[in-house]
């Protein structure tokens, strides 16, 4: 970006260095040392001059800045889930015995909670769905002694989108997105259930269990990116 010197800024915004050197000092507008004078950049000058001809108050520019920022922070976290569903940004799981055992447990208590399920749950076990891997259950049929190692899994995960505040989605962005992923989350788990089943014991099983399991997901990711961009 280019910048502009002190008197080109001082010129858009129609007043003198002076001024313009206390909205610096204020706060208002950014300057950087160049040499031996102040440069500005040009975008935030502008942005300026339409705050001050819109005869904004100070109480109402700082909510318009509390509006911006809500929805540059949820942006964020909207992209961010993006990453997760498409694969960019799924962290490994850990398939070391203690912590496969402590999560499995933790499913458990989750199956046997009563509560309200928050955003931040929701997240939570999508992104823990989204990470699970056959290697996993594999861990998990060891570790406890069974020949169905996914059951509780699904089962939460059903449990978890029975619960769905569809009355609230359509004007809570960020609790829809979050139930978007949800969903794709659990058919990304079926689809390793699926192959678990196939390595385990056989096609035909895993088929008959499973039958939905190869889908494509292409269709999904492009509803969230939709969702966002909307």
């Amino acid at each position: 970006m280019e910048l502009i010197s002190s008197e080109e800024a001082a010129k858009i915004l129609g007043i003198n260095r002076h001024r313009l050197n206390d909205l610096a000092r204020e706060g208002m507008l950014r300057s950087q040392l160049v040499g031996r004078g102040n440069m500005f950049d040009p975008n935030e000058v502008h942005q300026l001059k339409q705050i001050r001809e819109s005869k904004l108050t100070l109480a109402e520019v700082a909510a318009r800045a509390a509006r911006a920022e809500m929805t540059a922070y949820r942006l964020e976290r909207q992209v961010t889930q993006l990453l997760n569903v498409i694969g960019a940004d799924v962290p490994s799981i850990d398939l070391t015995p203690d912590a496969v055992v402590a999560l499995h447990l933790k499913v458990e208590d989750e199956l046997a909670s009563t509560g309200s399920t928050t955003v931040e749950t929701t997240m939570f076990w999508a992104q823990t769905f989204q990470s699970l891997s056959e290697e996993y259950f594999h861990v998990v049929a060891h570790q406890f002694d069974t020949n169905e190692p996914w059951t509780k899994y699904l089962e939460l995960s059903n449990k978890l989108l029975k619960k769905t505040p569809f009355a609230k989605l359509k004007n809570d962005l960020e609790l829809s997105t979050a139930y978007n992923y949800l969903e794709m989350a659990r058919r990304s788990l079926r689809q390793v259930m699926f192959f678990y089943v196939r390595s385990t014991a056989n096609k035909r099983i895993a088929y008959k269990l499973f039958p939905e399991a190869l889908g494509d997901v292409h269709e999904d990711i492009m509803a969230l990116v939709s969702l966002i961009a909307d």
